[in-house]
């Protein structure tokens, strides 16, 4: 709760967003690559973060916090982005292209 004033929720957001942009356009022109490039690149830092705590810095809860809420915003942001996501696709999917199911 004492994160909630602190500058870490929108230093979360920024990052999230930053990156679901960034693997968005990084995505080439197919709508299905362009959509999992950007989740996948959303997604992959907490882990990444939460070894490197637990193991390098003996779960020190100076910095587990912090990734806490970073993981909880990234999941949410994951869930409200990848919301309708297969309808959205099949829009853009060309006639007669690749379907979704």
């Amino acid at each position: 709760m004492s994160l909630l004033g602190s500058r870490v929720l929108l230093a979360s957001l920024v990052v999230v967003i930053v990156s679901l942009a960034a693997g968005y356009f990084v995505g080439g022109r197919d709508a299905p690559a362009r959509a999992s490039t950007g989740l996948v690149t959303e997604v992959r830092f907490t882990a990444l973060g939460l070894i490197i705590i637990g193991t390098q810095l003996h779960a020190n809860p100076d910095y587990l916090g912090p990734v806490i809420v970073f993981a909880l915003v990234e999941l949410i942001l994951v869930d409200v982005g990848s919301h309708g996501m297969p309808h959205r696709l099949r829009r853009a999917a060309p006639p007669g292209g690749g379907s979704l199911p």
